[in-house]
């Protein structure tokens, strides 16, 4: 019988080595906007961190993507690539990069906050 691929993964579960993944997660904080210009073009980047029950970890959104994004709201987040960046584990939204808000919440007592130490 074939291996069935895995729907969504846990942030605890996440290594760099995986490729694409998907997760449920809700946001905690939005912690950077930042604009620049690439070429003629203005683009925008937002790190956000984001949580489920094992967990926390840094959300790296782009352009129009971050525009759906609510801080205390659910999502179900897919195609994102995982990655250390100095030293920390981060999760990246490509182009391929969905975000739809799920049909039930993670309440924020429930995201495992006391993991990430700031």
């Amino acid at each position: 019988m074939p291996k069935r691929k895995r729907e969504f993964w846990y942030i605890s579960e996440i290594r760099p080595s995986l490729g694409r993944v998907d997760i449920v997660v809700t946001v905690i904080r939005i912690q950077s906007l930042k604009k620049f210009f690439r070429g003629d073009e203005i683009h925008r980047v937002a790190e956000v961190l984001v949580g489920d029950k094992t967990g926390v970890i840094v959300l790296v959104v782009w352009d129009d993507l971050i525009d759906k994004i609510k801080e205390k709201e659910t999502y179900i987040i897919r195609n994102l690539r995982p990655r250390i960046y100095r030293n920390q584990m981060r999760v990246i939204c490509t182009k391929d990069s969905t975000i739809e808000v799920a049909p039930f919440r993670i309440p924020l007592r429930e995201v495992n906050i006391a993991t990430r130490i700031e």
